[in-house]
């Protein structure tokens, strides 16, 4: 059975202040890679390179997320053949999907291929919170900071490194009288490759050299840039309108 590219996240997991960043990316990969009744079989290590963080960072954040209710996990035990005896195996863990009652939020499963910081990552999902089931979402650097528990400077780095994701544009809108609006917020829906988003070009030295990268690459950002003016020539449209 082919895995669906969304995955469903509570927006209480995204929006939880009780919890780290890093707390709330782990709680994200456990609900990505569980199944249809919340369990996730998956050990520390495969947990720790999704995530992008280290495995004892992993164990604190799942302690955390059970404690606030997320998740529940048993610890199980298997023979080892390299130290001849028995020891801990992969744990189980059973996700609480009653959170998703509450509200949920889908979430392309290429988000764990960026190397973004933990507090940029509850950002971005943030945003995605905002938007529903719409594709573009007008919050102000105010709101995103209540709905995320961070301080308005973390807010402000992590969208200058969120204008450069090939899924989200990021629109700066201004009034007729000059003065700034909240931003627009754009999905874009595009291929996206299993790499980070700081890698090089096709065409860069240490880069895949074969052709059909570098035609990917460039229908890609072709794309990308048309998309960009047309969000634009409506938003001169709409103020002239107005």
């Amino acid at each position: 059975m082919k895995k669906l590219s969304y995955f469903k996240c509570p927006n209480a997991l995204i929006c939880d202040d009780r919890l780290s960043y890093t707390a709330r990316r782990v709680g994200c990969v456990l609900f990505a890679y569980s199944n249809a009744a919340g369990t996730c079989k998956k050990a520390y290590r495969e947990i720790a390179r999704i995530a992008g963080v280290s495995i004892p960072t992993v164990a604190e954040a799942i302690r955390a997320l059970a404690d606030c209710g997320y998740l529940t996990f048993e610890t199980t035990k298997r023979y080892h053949r390299a130290i001849s005896g028995v020891g801990y195996g992969k744990n189980t863990y059973t996700v609480n999907l009653e959170a998703l009652e509450d509200g949920y939020t889908r979430i392309k499963r290429d988000v764990f291929h960026y190397e973004l910081p933990d507090s940029t990552f509850v950002i971005y999902a943030t945003i995605l919170v905002y938007m529903g089931n719409e594709r573009r979402a007008w919050p102000s650097i105010t709101k995103l900071q209540k709905a995320a528990g961070a301080a308005r400077s973390t807010v402000c780095a992590g969208l200058k490194l969120l204008k450069k994701l090939p899924t989200l544009l990021v629109q700066l809108c201004q009034k007729r009288n000059g003065a700034f609006a909240a931003s627009s917020y754009h999905s874009a829906t595009v291929f996206v490759s299993p790499v980070s988003y700081t890698a090089e070009p096709a065409d860069s030295v240490g880069a895949d050299p074969r052709p059909s990268s570098h035609f990917y690459f460039t229908i890609k950002k072709l794309l990308l840039q048309g998309i960009e003016h047309i969000f634009s020539y409506f938003w001169v449209v709409r103020n002239f309108a107005n």
